[in-house]
């Protein structure tokens, strides 16, 4: 574990213990100290290290939803492919001279198709490198959303479920118990290495029923796909000792080039450390590709970096609730049902880095949201409208 990462969980540590304690109180029951010393919980973390990344979704219920034959049989399929031709379309061709070139043929899209039926990820185990489309689809009961991690030289995803979840599933336990002591040392037994992950984006939360899509670069190596949502307290990615994975898939990205291509985005977006903003161009009912500019990056006070997610607001949404839904060392925070609709976007990527995330929107009331404790008064939260045709 680096110094870095110590000073800073001591610092964490020092800083919030009173609170946390609470005098004894059981959080899960009073809901305390989470939400009542927001300003205390918010104070930001030195950049470098996300400690919330691993927690991915522990497998907490342990029940298990499969998914249709069709859908394996469309995922097995898709797997021994993975390049998807777009053929333009045009007026009828004319038959072509003897000397006449032939003619070029649209790029073509590296697509990943990948699928949450349950608590459990489905889809390909390798992909080409270059510009990679991550299509998400949820068919299960519950929010979820798909990380892409690369992983440091030498390891695998069988060192990341063994040394990782664990160590946060039992800090969180110990988070919401009111031991700040046990906490820390349970985080404090995270492996070396876990520093030296690289977190790439990959499509954001996304509702139970709903699709999801990204496109980010990816260079050749070993990576996890993961999502570390909560269901009664537990992280999905977290496995009891059943010997599964839970939601921590595998992906060998090859060093063949897929032939994807960078999109043309309708809107942009820019996150640094004071927000979201919206840089170019405007939200219309329809599809949207939207660009994220990560141009800054910090660890947040709830140990994750900045990223992008898009809820869709009602007149019933509880906007307290949702900006309280964000922090993951909530007692209910990040954990399914969640109070609103979610419909896309973006993970975390690092400073200076971008990527891309679609949204079809039918007229109505949305927000930017990242996944950071507070966002409504970090700048993390930004609110826009979508009118008719």
């Amino acid at each position: 574990m680096d110094h870095a990462f110590n000073r800073e969980i001591r610092y964490w540590h020092w800083s919030l213990a009173p609170r946390f304690r609470g005098g004894g109180r059981d959080v899960r029951d009073s809901h305390l100290p989470f939400t009542a010393a927001p300003r205390a919980l918010r104070a930001p973390v030195l950049a470098g290290n996300r400690l919330v990344g691993a927690m991915a979704c522990r497998h907490g219920a342990r029940q298990m939803w499969k998914g249709s034959m069709l859908m394996r049989l469309r995922q097995t399929l898709i797997g021994l492919g993975g390049l998807a031709l777009v053929t333009a379309c045009g007026e009828p061709a004319e038959v072509p001279a003897a000397d006449a070139a032939p003619p070029a043929e649209a790029p073509a899209a590296n697509i990943l198709e990948l699928s949450a039926p349950g608590m459990y990820f489905e889809g390909p185990s390798t992909i080409p490198s270059g510009w990679v489309t991550v299509k998400f689809g949820n068919p299960s009961g519950m929010v979820h959303f798909a990380m892409l991690e690369r992983l440091p030289e030498g390891i695998t995803i069988e060192d990341q479920t063994r040394e990782v979840p664990p160590h946060f599933q039992g800090g969180f336990d110990a988070l919401a118990a009111g031991d700040v002591d046990a906490a820390m040392a349970e985080f404090g037994q995270l492996p070396a290495w876990y520093g030296d992950m690289v977190f790439l984006g990959g499509p954001g939360l996304i509702a139970a029923g709903g699709t999801g899509e990204a496109t980010v670069f990816l260079e050749p190596g070993r990576y996890s796909i993961e999502c570390y949502v909560k269901s009664a307290g537990v992280f999905h990615t977290y496995d009891p000792g059943t010997g599964e994975r839970a939601m921590l898939h595998e992906l060998i990205v090859t060093e063949e080039d897929g032939g994807g291509v960078e999109p043309e985005a309708s809107v942009t977006l820019s996150v640094d450390n004071a927000g979201i903003h919206i840089a170019e161009g405007a939200f219309t009912a329809g599809p949207n590709m939207v660009r994220v500019n990560y141009d800054e990056q910090m660890v947040h006070g709830n140990f994750v970096r900045s990223d992008v997610h898009v809820a869709r607001l009602t007149p019933d949404t509880d906007l307290a609730a949702l900006d309280a839904w964000m922090d993951w060392r909530a007692p209910h925070g990040l954990e399914t049902p969640a109070p609103v609709e979610f419909v896309g976007g973006l993970n975390e990527m690092p400073a200076g880095s971008h990527g891309y995330f679609t949204l079809d929107l039918e007229p109505g009331d949305y927000a930017l949201i990242g996944e950071v404790d507070g966002p409504a008064e970090k700048g993390f939260f930004v609110a826009f409208s979508v009118g008719g045709e």
